[in-house]
């Protein structure tokens, strides 16, 4: 099985995230203190804090 990747950049950086089996189809940012990001997949809904960081 081939994982994919997605990226997630800020002004000083850039990670790069292992999505695994989900395939992302939307995103959203939490109007929140943390200001958490989540994904939609066919999984239902991920944050970015539940993927794997992938070493570049």
């Amino acid at each position: 099985m081939q994982s994919a990747s997605g990226g997630a950049e800020d002004a000083r950086q850039r990670t790069i995230y292992d999505t695994g089996d989900h395939v992302i189809s939307g995103i959203a940012q939490a109007q929140s203190t943390d200001a958490t990001l989540t994904f939609r997949s066919q999984n239902g809904l991920v944050r970015l804090s539940e993927l794997k960081k992938v070493d570049a």
